[in-house]
């Protein structure tokens, strides 16, 4: 007899089979769903990041303030934003605060107080990323009344007051801020500055009011309303000042040390016309020597003292 086409398997291989089969479907639940309508599991962004827009309705503003944050969480604008005379743009009264501009103008007018000023009972907790602030009758950003401040990817400019003014701890990164009538950083206590341009201020580019770090910055042509000022001005203790680049103005300083116990070391100052003061130390301060580098054809670096110092302040 012909078996061609056929197959068997052993017993306990058939077994094995409906024992796995069986554990699936009894695993996989009911064929039949259960009555009634289903319900969804999307979630929105709110879900997933609570965030509040800056609105009249959601964010309302008193006497002097456009828009007022009194409660801890995440703010964000939707649009562009203009003030009003007489009152600032955004007073935040509450701890841990974080607003994004998303990329949008904030801009005063004639007669309007600061963009954005932190209350004295707002003492911790400030984030303020991704805009530009311009146009305000006081400073761009008026932190003072917080500690724990964290500020980048901002453009402060074209403000009556300074654009950044900071006082506590915390980080200023990656921002721009110029043109205004002032100063175009405050910083006092210790904070981290890294990595921004402040240029054609009217007094300093950077002000150092403690022990903060500043680092990789580029200032250019601060002072041009008061004499004297300086691209970085150090006025504070055990400040560290390295690697940054300043293009000084007329009758201004590069960088004035006028604290104590302050380091200060690989900076670049290009001197303006009508000045040679691209810096001053005081006393006390820990400063690496300043090279003064004058191109001479065919001669480059011979002759210049001090211009392999791992720490030497360059002036060209």
């Amino acid at each position: 007899m012909s078996h061609r086409g056929s197959y068997w398997l052993p017993a306990g291989v058939l077994c094995g089979v409906s024992l796995v089969v069986g554990a699936i479907l009894s695993s996989a639940g009911p064929l039949d769903p259960p009555g009634g309508a289903v319900s969804s599991t999307y979630k929105t962004l709110g879900d997933i990041e609570p965030r509040t827009p800056i609105s009249a309705t959601t964010t309302p503003g008193d006497a002097d303030s456009l828009y007022r944050i009194p409660a801890s969480g995440s703010y964000y604008l939707t649009g562009n934003v203009f003030g009003t005379s007489g009152k600032s743009g955004i007073e935040v009264t509450a701890v841990n605060v974080t607003i994004d501009l998303n990329g949008f103008r904030f801009e005063g007018v004639t007669g309007s107080l600061d963009g954005i000023v932190v209350a004295s009972t707002a003492n911790a907790g400030l984030t303020v990323t991704n805009g530009l602030i311009r146009f305000w009758g006081g400073d761009g950003i008026d932190a003072t009344g917080a500690d724990y401040v964290r500020i980048e990817n901002i453009t402060s400019s074209d403000n009556i007051g300074t654009g950044l003014r900071v006082v506590g701890r915390g980080l200023i990164r990656g921002c721009n801020a110029s043109d205004n009538d002032e100063n175009g950083m405050v910083v006092a206590g210790t904070f981290i500055v890294r990595d921004n341009v402040c240029d054609n201020n009217g007094q300093d580019g950077i002000e150092i009011t403690g022990g903060s770090t500043v680092a990789d910055n580029f200032c250019r042509a601060n002072g041009r309303l008061v004499t004297n000022s300086a691209g970085i001005h150090v006025d504070g203790f055990g400040a560290r000042v390295q690697g940054n680049s300043i293009t000084k103005a007329v009758n201004s300083y590069g960088i004035n040390a006028t604290g104590s116990d302050d380091i200060i070391v690989g900076n670049f100052v290009m001197n303006g016309t009508g000045s040679s003061n691209s810096y001053f130390f005081n006393s006390t301060t820990a400063a690496g020597p300043v090279v003064s580098v004058k191109w001479q054809s065919g001669l480059g670096w011979t002759g210049i003292t001090n211009n392999n110092h791992p720490w030497a302040n360059f002036t060209y």
